[in-house]
Protein backbone atom coordinates (compact mmCIF):
# COMPACT_ATOMS: atom_id res chain seq x y z
CA UNK A 1 0.00 0.00 0.00
CA UNK A 2 1.37 3.32 -0.84
CA UNK A 3 -0.10 6.51 0.34
CA UNK A 4 0.87 9.95 -1.93
CA UNK A 5 0.78 12.69 -0.44
CA UNK A 6 1.11 15.61 -2.53
CA UNK A 7 2.04 19.33 -0.61
CA UNK A 8 3.49 22.59 -1.30
CA UNK A 9 4.96 25.46 0.60
CA UNK A 10 2.51 27.76 1.32
CA UNK A 11 -0.55 24.94 2.26
CA UNK A 12 0.05 22.90 5.50
CA UNK A 13 -0.11 19.07 6.01
CA UNK A 14 0.78 19.23 9.65
CA UNK A 15 -2.29 16.99 10.72
CA UNK A 16 -2.30 14.85 7.92
CA UNK A 17 1.11 13.52 9.06
CA UNK A 18 -0.17 13.82 12.36
CA UNK A 19 -3.20 11.55 11.66
CA UNK A 20 -0.35 9.42 9.61
CA UNK A 21 1.64 8.64 12.77
CA UNK A 22 -1.27 7.40 14.97
CA UNK A 23 -2.12 5.26 11.94
CA UNK A 24 1.43 3.81 11.53
CA UNK A 25 0.65 4.77 8.12
CA UNK A 26 3.98 5.80 5.80
CA UNK A 27 3.53 8.73 3.51
CA UNK A 28 5.59 9.22 0.24
CA UNK A 29 5.74 12.62 -0.06
CA UNK A 30 5.64 14.59 -3.26
CA UNK A 31 6.43 18.14 -3.17
CA UNK A 32 4.85 20.26 -6.20
CA UNK A 33 4.82 24.31 -7.12
CA UNK A 34 1.45 25.56 -7.58
CA UNK A 35 1.65 25.69 -11.40
CA UNK A 36 1.90 21.79 -11.73
CA UNK A 37 -2.06 21.75 -10.74
CA UNK A 38 -2.47 22.95 -14.08
CA UNK A 39 -0.58 20.33 -15.64
CA UNK A 40 -3.01 17.54 -17.53
CA UNK A 41 -1.23 14.99 -15.05
CA UNK A 42 -2.48 16.18 -12.23
CA UNK A 43 -5.70 17.64 -13.45
CA UNK A 44 -6.90 13.85 -14.54
CA UNK A 45 -6.21 13.14 -10.72
CA UNK A 46 -7.29 15.98 -8.85
CA UNK A 47 -9.73 17.81 -10.90
CA UNK A 48 -10.44 20.51 -8.29
CA UNK A 49 -6.82 21.33 -8.67
CA UNK A 50 -5.60 22.29 -5.14
CA UNK A 51 -3.39 21.51 -2.80
CA UNK A 52 -2.80 19.41 -0.77
CA UNK A 53 -4.06 15.72 -1.96
CA UNK A 54 -3.41 12.14 -1.08
CA UNK A 55 -3.81 9.34 -3.60
CA UNK A 56 -4.09 5.73 -2.62
CA UNK A 57 -2.50 3.78 -5.37
CA UNK A 58 -3.71 0.68 -3.71
CA UNK A 59 -7.56 1.60 -4.63
CA UNK A 60 -6.74 4.32 -7.28
CA UNK A 61 -9.00 6.88 -4.72
CA UNK A 62 -7.68 10.30 -4.96
CA UNK A 63 -8.61 13.27 -2.01
CA UNK A 64 -8.13 16.61 -1.52
CA UNK A 65 -8.45 19.27 1.29
CA UNK A 66 -6.28 18.42 4.43
CA UNK A 67 -9.03 17.08 7.38
CA UNK A 68 -10.81 14.77 4.30
CA UNK A 69 -7.23 13.47 4.04
CA UNK A 70 -6.67 13.22 7.87
CA UNK A 71 -9.49 11.59 7.78
CA UNK A 72 -9.08 8.83 5.52
CA UNK A 73 -5.74 8.31 6.85
CA UNK A 74 -6.93 7.40 9.91
CA UNK A 75 -9.59 4.68 9.21
CA UNK A 76 -6.90 3.00 7.52
CA UNK A 77 -5.80 1.62 11.26
CA UNK A 78 -8.65 -0.68 12.30
CA UNK A 79 -10.45 0.44 15.97
CA UNK A 80 -8.15 3.99 15.65
CA UNK A 81 -9.52 5.38 18.55
CA UNK A 82 -8.65 8.67 16.74
CA UNK A 83 -11.85 8.13 14.81
CA UNK A 84 -13.73 7.71 17.81
CA UNK A 85 -14.75 4.49 19.48
CA UNK A 86 -18.46 5.19 18.69
CA UNK A 87 -21.27 7.05 17.05
CA UNK A 88 -21.22 9.40 19.68
CA UNK A 89 -17.85 10.65 19.56
CA UNK A 90 -17.85 10.18 16.05
CA UNK A 91 -20.57 13.50 16.49
CA UNK A 92 -18.84 14.86 19.10
CA UNK A 93 -15.11 14.55 16.84
CA UNK A 94 -16.77 16.03 13.76
CA UNK A 95 -18.76 19.12 16.38
CA UNK A 96 -15.43 19.97 17.16
CA UNK A 97 -13.78 20.36 13.73
CA UNK A 98 -16.52 22.23 12.18
CA UNK A 99 -15.88 24.71 15.34
CA UNK A 100 -12.57 24.63 14.20
CA UNK A 101 -12.88 25.42 10.67
CA UNK A 102 -15.34 28.04 10.76
CA UNK A 103 -15.01 30.40 14.34
CA UNK A 104 -11.07 29.26 14.66
CA UNK A 105 -9.12 28.86 11.08
CA UNK A 106 -10.51 31.46 9.01
CA UNK A 107 -9.55 34.07 12.14
CA UNK A 108 -6.17 32.29 12.87
CA UNK A 109 -5.25 32.89 9.47
CA UNK A 110 -6.35 35.93 8.88
CA UNK A 111 -4.51 37.57 11.78
CA UNK A 112 -1.26 35.59 11.48
CA UNK A 113 -0.85 36.38 7.77
CA UNK A 114 -1.64 39.95 8.33
CA UNK A 115 0.69 40.64 11.16
CA UNK A 116 3.32 38.82 9.38
CA UNK A 117 2.63 40.56 6.33
CA UNK A 118 1.42 37.80 3.78
CA UNK A 119 -1.22 39.33 3.06
CA UNK A 120 -3.15 42.64 2.47
CA UNK A 121 -2.91 44.55 5.89
CA UNK A 122 -6.69 45.92 6.65
CA UNK A 123 -6.77 47.29 10.27
CA UNK A 124 -10.90 47.17 10.69
CA UNK A 125 -10.75 43.10 9.14
CA UNK A 126 -8.13 42.67 12.20
CA UNK A 127 -9.79 44.21 14.74
CA UNK A 128 -12.58 41.62 14.04
CA UNK A 129 -10.78 38.88 13.44
CA UNK A 130 -8.87 39.24 16.74
CA UNK A 131 -12.53 39.75 18.63
CA UNK A 132 -14.00 37.04 16.69
CA UNK A 133 -11.67 34.85 17.90
CA UNK A 134 -10.97 35.69 21.26
CA UNK A 135 -15.00 35.22 21.70
CA UNK A 136 -14.25 31.53 20.26
CA UNK A 137 -10.83 30.95 22.29
CA UNK A 138 -12.64 31.71 25.64
CA UNK A 139 -15.83 29.24 24.73
CA UNK A 140 -12.38 26.65 24.07
CA UNK A 141 -10.64 27.79 26.89
CA UNK A 142 -13.74 27.04 29.29
CA UNK A 143 -14.53 23.49 27.97
CA UNK A 144 -10.77 22.87 28.81
CA UNK A 145 -10.77 24.01 32.00
CA UNK A 146 -13.22 20.85 32.47
CA UNK A 147 -11.44 18.22 30.06
CA UNK A 148 -8.29 17.42 29.39
CA UNK A 149 -9.00 16.61 25.75
CA UNK A 150 -11.69 17.49 23.30
CA UNK A 151 -13.26 14.14 22.95
CA UNK A 152 -12.44 11.34 25.79
CA UNK A 153 -9.60 10.59 28.11
CA UNK A 154 -7.10 10.22 24.79
CA UNK A 155 -6.04 12.69 21.49
CA UNK A 156 -8.89 11.94 18.47
CA UNK A 157 -8.62 13.65 15.26
CA UNK A 158 -10.67 17.08 17.21
CA UNK A 159 -7.61 17.93 18.84
CA UNK A 160 -5.44 16.97 15.40
CA UNK A 161 -6.71 19.72 13.69
CA UNK A 162 -7.39 22.22 16.21
CA UNK A 163 -3.94 22.01 17.33
CA UNK A 164 -2.85 22.14 13.92
CA UNK A 165 -4.86 25.07 12.90
CA UNK A 166 -3.32 26.86 16.41
CA UNK A 167 0.13 26.60 15.83
CA UNK A 168 0.44 29.43 13.83
CA UNK A 169 -1.21 31.37 16.43
CA UNK A 170 0.83 30.84 18.76
CA UNK A 171 3.54 30.96 17.18
CA UNK A 172 2.76 34.68 15.69
CA UNK A 173 0.09 36.43 18.09
CA UNK A 174 -1.00 34.30 21.03
CA UNK A 175 1.39 36.08 23.15
CA UNK A 176 2.29 35.08 26.93
CA UNK A 177 -0.10 37.31 28.01
CA UNK A 178 -2.87 35.07 26.09
CA UNK A 179 -1.01 32.17 27.22
CA UNK A 180 -1.67 33.24 30.51
CA UNK A 181 -5.62 34.57 30.08
CA UNK A 182 -6.46 30.98 27.90
CA UNK A 183 -4.37 28.51 30.38
CA UNK A 184 -6.43 26.08 29.80
CA UNK A 185 -5.99 26.19 26.24
CA UNK A 186 -2.33 26.79 26.56
CA UNK A 187 -1.87 23.89 28.78
CA UNK A 188 -3.80 21.39 26.51
CA UNK A 189 -1.75 22.60 23.74
CA UNK A 190 1.42 21.85 25.69
CA UNK A 191 -0.13 18.26 26.21
CA UNK A 192 -0.90 17.66 22.10
CA UNK A 193 2.74 18.79 21.21
CA UNK A 194 4.76 16.61 23.70
CA UNK A 195 2.49 13.22 22.07
CA UNK A 196 5.03 10.93 20.72
CA UNK A 197 2.97 10.29 17.29
CA UNK A 198 3.04 14.59 17.45
CA UNK A 199 6.74 14.50 18.15
CA UNK A 200 7.27 11.90 15.69
CA UNK A 201 5.07 13.71 12.90
CA UNK A 202 7.17 16.45 13.41
CA UNK A 203 10.80 15.36 13.65
CA UNK A 204 10.70 15.98 17.16
CA UNK A 205 10.41 19.68 17.05
CA UNK A 206 7.97 21.50 19.54
CA UNK A 207 5.80 24.24 18.08
CA UNK A 208 7.23 27.81 18.25
CA UNK A 209 5.32 29.52 21.29
CA UNK A 210 6.09 33.47 21.01
CA UNK A 211 6.75 35.55 24.27
CA UNK A 212 5.77 38.76 22.41
CA UNK A 213 3.36 39.27 19.30
CA UNK A 214 4.56 39.94 16.22
CA UNK A 215 3.70 43.44 15.15
CA UNK A 216 2.56 44.60 11.60
CA UNK A 217 5.32 45.56 9.57
CA UNK A 218 4.35 47.53 6.68
CA UNK A 219 7.16 46.66 3.58
CA UNK A 220 9.08 48.62 2.45
CA UNK A 221 9.27 50.63 -0.60
CA UNK A 222 11.33 49.10 -3.45
CA UNK A 223 13.87 51.65 -4.30
CA UNK A 224 14.06 52.38 -8.23
CA UNK A 225 16.53 50.79 -9.73
CA UNK A 226 18.60 53.22 -12.21
CA UNK A 227 19.23 51.47 -15.75
CA UNK A 228 23.01 51.50 -16.65
CA UNK A 229 22.99 52.68 -20.29
CA UNK A 230 25.50 49.98 -21.16
CA UNK A 231 28.04 51.23 -24.18
CA UNK A 232 27.37 50.25 -27.60
CA UNK A 233 28.84 46.99 -28.73
CA UNK A 234 31.49 47.51 -31.76
CA UNK A 235 29.76 46.51 -34.63
CA UNK A 236 31.11 43.28 -36.47
CA UNK A 237 33.40 43.90 -39.20
CA UNK A 238 32.45 42.08 -42.42
CA UNK A 239 34.14 39.39 -43.51
CA UNK A 240 34.20 38.53 -46.95
CA UNK A 241 33.71 34.72 -47.78
CA UNK A 242 36.45 32.68 -49.82
CA UNK A 243 34.08 30.59 -51.25
CA UNK A 244 30.60 31.11 -52.37
CA UNK A 245 30.06 27.87 -51.69
CA UNK A 246 30.33 28.22 -47.64
CA UNK A 247 27.88 27.14 -45.15
CA UNK A 248 24.69 28.73 -44.93
CA UNK A 249 24.15 31.39 -42.56
CA UNK A 250 21.91 29.47 -39.65
CA UNK A 251 18.44 30.50 -39.09
CA UNK A 252 18.04 33.15 -36.62
CA UNK A 253 15.52 31.77 -33.75
CA UNK A 254 12.07 33.60 -33.67
CA UNK A 255 11.37 36.36 -31.86
CA UNK A 256 9.23 35.67 -28.72
CA UNK A 257 5.59 36.96 -29.35
CA UNK A 258 4.89 40.03 -27.57
CA UNK A 259 1.82 40.47 -25.13
CA UNK A 260 -1.34 42.69 -27.13
CA UNK A 261 -1.17 44.46 -23.57
CA UNK A 262 2.29 45.06 -23.84
CA UNK A 263 1.50 46.95 -27.46
CA UNK A 264 -0.84 49.25 -26.48
CA UNK A 265 0.60 52.90 -25.30
CA UNK A 266 2.08 53.25 -21.76
CA UNK A 267 -0.76 54.10 -19.18
CA UNK A 268 -0.60 57.11 -17.09
CA UNK A 269 -1.18 54.59 -14.25
CA UNK A 270 1.43 52.16 -13.66
CA UNK A 271 -0.30 49.02 -12.02
CA UNK A 272 2.95 48.28 -9.86
CA UNK A 273 3.00 51.42 -8.03
CA UNK A 274 -1.32 51.42 -7.32
CA UNK A 275 -0.17 47.64 -6.00
CA UNK A 276 2.67 48.87 -3.91
CA UNK A 277 -0.06 52.11 -2.29
CA UNK A 278 -2.16 49.86 -1.77
CA UNK A 279 -0.40 47.32 -0.25
CA UNK A 280 1.35 50.15 2.13
CA UNK A 281 -1.08 52.16 3.27
CA UNK A 282 -4.20 52.61 4.56
CA UNK A 283 -6.79 51.81 1.88
CA UNK A 284 -9.17 54.03 2.40
CA UNK A 285 -7.99 57.87 3.24
CA UNK A 286 -4.55 57.20 1.02
CA UNK A 287 -4.89 54.58 -1.40
CA UNK A 288 -8.43 55.26 -2.71
CA UNK A 289 -7.52 58.79 -3.36
CA UNK A 290 -4.49 58.15 -5.21
CA UNK A 291 -6.55 55.70 -7.31
CA UNK A 292 -8.97 57.83 -8.43
CA UNK A 293 -6.78 60.67 -8.79
CA UNK A 294 -4.28 58.62 -11.14
CA UNK A 295 -6.54 56.07 -12.82
CA UNK A 296 -6.13 56.10 -16.56
CA UNK A 297 -9.72 55.20 -18.36
CA UNK A 298 -8.05 54.28 -21.24
CA UNK A 299 -5.20 51.73 -20.25
CA UNK A 300 -7.38 50.12 -17.74
CA UNK A 301 -10.93 49.03 -16.96
CA UNK A 302 -12.82 48.01 -14.36
CA UNK A 303 -15.07 44.95 -14.01
CA UNK A 304 -17.25 43.60 -11.36
CA UNK A 305 -16.83 40.18 -10.43
CA UNK A 306 -19.53 38.03 -8.99
CA UNK A 307 -19.67 34.01 -8.61
CA UNK A 308 -22.07 32.88 -11.06
CA UNK A 309 -23.66 30.13 -9.38
CA UNK A 310 -24.29 31.69 -5.22
CA UNK A 311 -27.16 28.50 -5.20
CA UNK A 312 -24.33 25.58 -5.38
CA UNK A 313 -21.81 27.99 -2.95
CA UNK A 314 -20.85 25.64 -0.04
CA UNK A 315 -22.50 26.88 3.51
CA UNK A 316 -18.56 27.67 5.62
CA UNK A 317 -17.15 31.15 4.25
CA UNK A 318 -14.17 29.54 4.66
CA UNK A 319 -14.71 26.70 1.91
CA UNK A 320 -16.04 29.73 -0.57
CA UNK A 321 -12.91 31.27 0.43
CA UNK A 322 -11.02 28.59 -0.94
CA UNK A 323 -12.80 28.80 -4.02
CA UNK A 324 -11.46 32.40 -4.54
CA UNK A 325 -7.61 31.58 -3.49
CA UNK A 326 -7.83 27.86 -5.83
CA UNK A 327 -9.30 30.56 -8.89
CA UNK A 328 -6.31 32.76 -8.16
CA UNK A 329 -3.77 29.89 -7.94
CA UNK A 330 -5.09 29.60 -11.60
CA UNK A 331 -4.68 33.55 -12.99
CA UNK A 332 -0.32 33.78 -12.06
CA UNK A 333 -0.02 34.93 -16.16
CA UNK A 334 -2.27 37.76 -15.00
CA UNK A 335 -0.52 39.45 -12.43
CA UNK A 336 0.99 41.82 -14.63
CA UNK A 337 -1.91 43.28 -16.01
CA UNK A 338 -4.17 43.09 -13.21
CA UNK A 339 -5.07 43.56 -9.70
CA UNK A 340 -8.16 42.43 -8.33
CA UNK A 341 -10.30 42.41 -4.48
CA UNK A 342 -13.17 39.53 -3.92
CA UNK A 343 -14.89 38.95 -1.00
CA UNK A 344 -16.80 36.12 0.73
CA UNK A 345 -19.71 37.59 1.73
CA UNK A 346 -23.64 36.69 3.44
CA UNK A 347 -26.73 38.47 1.82
CA UNK A 348 -29.89 39.95 2.93
CA UNK A 349 -31.35 36.08 2.79
CA UNK A 350 -28.17 34.94 4.80
CA UNK A 351 -26.59 33.13 1.49
CA UNK A 352 -22.96 33.28 0.95
CA UNK A 353 -21.81 34.87 -2.44
CA UNK A 354 -18.56 36.22 -3.81
CA UNK A 355 -18.37 39.56 -4.66
CA UNK A 356 -15.34 41.95 -6.16
CA UNK A 357 -13.55 43.52 -8.20
CA UNK A 358 -11.09 43.58 -10.58
CA UNK A 359 -8.45 46.65 -12.59
CA UNK A 360 -7.18 45.04 -15.25
CA UNK A 361 -5.08 46.43 -18.44
CA UNK A 362 -7.05 47.55 -21.51
CA UNK A 363 -10.67 47.31 -21.90
CA UNK A 364 -11.22 43.95 -22.29
CA UNK A 365 -11.02 40.53 -20.01
CA UNK A 366 -7.32 39.48 -20.95
CA UNK A 367 -6.72 36.40 -22.13
CA UNK A 368 -4.14 35.49 -19.11
CA UNK A 369 -7.74 35.45 -17.22
CA UNK A 370 -10.22 34.38 -19.53
CA UNK A 371 -8.15 31.05 -20.03
CA UNK A 372 -8.61 29.86 -16.69
CA UNK A 373 -10.27 26.78 -15.94
CA UNK A 374 -12.44 27.95 -13.60
CA UNK A 375 -13.14 31.31 -15.27
CA UNK A 376 -16.79 30.68 -15.97
CA UNK A 377 -17.48 30.06 -12.54
CA UNK A 378 -17.83 33.69 -12.39
CA UNK A 379 -19.20 36.56 -14.05
CA UNK A 380 -17.44 39.17 -15.46
CA UNK A 381 -19.17 42.93 -16.10
CA UNK A 382 -17.85 45.83 -17.43
CA UNK A 383 -18.30 49.30 -15.31
CA UNK A 384 -18.50 52.05 -17.67
CA UNK A 385 -17.40 55.15 -15.96
CA UNK A 386 -17.62 54.19 -12.69
CA UNK A 387 -17.24 58.28 -11.27
CA UNK A 388 -20.05 59.21 -12.55
CA UNK A 389 -21.90 56.22 -10.46
CA UNK A 390 -21.94 57.02 -6.73
CA UNK A 391 -23.26 53.71 -5.55
CA UNK A 392 -20.72 51.76 -7.52
CA UNK A 393 -18.37 53.77 -6.56
CA UNK A 394 -18.82 53.58 -2.96
CA UNK A 395 -19.62 49.74 -4.22
CA UNK A 396 -15.79 49.27 -5.00
CA UNK A 397 -14.36 51.32 -2.51
CA UNK A 398 -15.97 49.17 0.19
CA UNK A 399 -14.75 45.99 -1.73
CA UNK A 400 -11.23 46.92 -1.98
CA UNK A 401 -11.29 48.25 2.08
CA UNK A 402 -13.28 44.53 3.64
CA UNK A 403 -15.37 47.16 5.00
CA UNK A 404 -18.74 49.80 4.80
CA UNK A 405 -21.64 49.21 3.15
CA UNK A 406 -21.15 46.76 1.20
CA UNK A 407 -24.91 46.92 -0.52
CA UNK A 408 -26.15 45.46 2.31
CA UNK A 409 -24.16 42.37 2.41
CA UNK A 410 -21.99 41.23 5.40
CA UNK A 411 -18.14 40.96 5.14
CA UNK A 412 -17.33 36.99 6.08
CA UNK A 413 -13.26 36.79 4.37
CA UNK A 414 -11.63 38.26 1.46
CA UNK A 415 -8.59 38.11 -0.81
CA UNK A 416 -6.58 40.34 -3.20
CA UNK A 417 -4.82 39.43 -6.66
CA UNK A 418 -1.83 41.77 -7.03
Amino acid sequence: MTLKLYESTYYCTGKVKIAAAYAGVNLEIQNIEMKDTREDSYKSKFPLMTVPALEDTENGLTITDSVAIAMYISGKKANNTVCGKDAAEIARINQWIMFCESLVSPHTTNVATMLLGYRQYNGAVLNASQKELERALEKLNAFLERNTFLVGERVTLADIVMFDRLRHGFASFIDKNMQNKFSALTRWFRTIANQDEVMKARDGKLPEMVEEAVKFQPPKKEKEKKEKKEAPKPKAKKVEKENDDAEEEQEKPKPKAKNPLDALPPPKMVMDEWKRMYSNNDTRTVAMDWFWKNFDYEGYSIWHVAYAYPDELPSMAFMCSNLVGGFYQRLERAKKYAFGSLLVMKDAEGKNCIEGFFVVRGQEVPFEIYDAPDYDSYKFTKVEDITSKPEMKEYFEDIMAWDGKLQGKTYQDGKVFK
